[in-house]
């Protein structure tokens, strides 16, 4: 029987116990293939479901009164996504997939039995919310105190360590489905500004996005343009109850 998506993205941080391994598949509902452009979840809606995002893309989003978005995260396959939004009575923000994507809700019903009954299950859950609000607070710093070039440095830097921790890769190049209205959005820069900033990295030889790919021609050098550190990346698995 194929592996379900709750086990095999629980099993990522840490290695799970029968017992666990039981509790995902038998409360674990079908997974759902969900077409691009679909609102997941609503801002300002209650949010029932936390997901683990099994393959595909999705933003994070903050939608404006006037129209306007403010993109938080982009997340993609592997992610657990939802647990700020199920702790709330009406969700905070909103999620979108960007492609067709596979998603597996988990009941916020169900915490109290994990836990309860799983503390490791919960451990994990608990490093999964806080690798969210450490990419939360990365973007922070990246709009607040790094410049245009810094940014979209930082940003391919970034996203290229998070792909290769799930798909354990390592080539040079990754997909990435962002059209500029979308990197202007996640950057905090105009659509022109961003053609300047891939250009300038381009003529550096530092990196370069074409059909919506982005290939790292110089990875170190693109991290130190970037004064990139992965601290935030790097979770503490040690301290997970046996």
């Amino acid at each position: 029987m194929a592996q379900s998506c709750l086990v095999k993205n629980f099993s990522r941080y840490a290695e799970l116990g029968e017992r666990d391994l039981a509790f995902l598949r038998r409360f674990e509902e079908k997974p759902q293939h969900v077409p691009a452009g679909t609102e997941v979840f609503r801002q300002g809606v209650s949010c029932e479901h936390l997901y683990v995002l099994s393959s595909g893309w999705c933003i994070v989003k903050y939608d404006q009164p006037d129209g306007s978005r403010q993109v938080l995260d982009i997340c993609h396959g592997g992610d657990i996504v939802g647990m700020r939004e199920v702790c709330f009575r009406r969700s905070i923000n909103g999620m979108q997939t960007l492609v067709d994507s596979v998603l597996c809700p988990f009941p916020k019903s169900l915490l109290t039995e994990m836990f309860a009954e799983h503390p490791r299950l919960a451990g994990i859950l608990f490093l999964a919310g806080m690798r969210r609000e450490a990419l939360l607070i990365e973007r922070v710093v990246n709009l607040g105190r790094r410049s245009a070039y810094e940014r979209l440095a930082h940003f391919i830097s970034e996203m290229k360590q998070r792909v290769d921790h799930v798909a354990d890769v390592g080539a040079a190049d990754f997909h990435a489905p962002f059209p500029a209205p979308l990197l202007a959005d996640i950057l905090g820069l105009s659509e022109m500004h961003v053609y300047r900033m891939l250009k300038k990295l381009a003529a550096a030889k530092l990196a370069t996005f074409e059909n919506g790919r982005f290939t790292l021609l110089d990875p170190a050098a693109l991290r130190e343009a970037a004064r990139f550190r992965d601290d935030y990346l790097l979770l503490d698995e040690r301290w997970l109850p046996a």
